[in-house]
């Protein structure tokens, strides 16, 4: 898969579950940091986001949420992606 097939993919994730929350569509790039651009995106929805894209790509995310870093610090979406390149390439 490449970079923009997987960042096309988390933007889409997370997209869908804005979407199943009930909360008004928003625009999602790259630069978008889910859980402080995003209404009422949470540390949960983060959680959320890590199992589907676990669940879709097949392969083993040792963080339980993805949007945040391993400092705990919020993280954008392309940052997102790139990490599921470098677990893909470990694979």
């Amino acid at each position: 898969m490449s970079s923009a097939q997987l960042l096309a993919l988390v933007i889409e994730v997370i997209g869908h579950y804005q979407e199943m929350s009930g909360r008004p569509p928003s625009e999602i790039g790259p630069a978008t940091c889910p859980l402080t651009d995003l209404l009422e995106f949470d540390s949960l929805n983060g959680m959320e986001v890590t199992v589907e894209l676990r669940t879709q790509l097949g392969i083993d995310i040792p963080e339980d949420n993805l949007c945040l870093d391993k400092k705990s610090k919020p993280v954008r979406v392309e940052q997102i992606a790139e990490r599921l390149a470098q677990l893909m390439t470990v694979r």
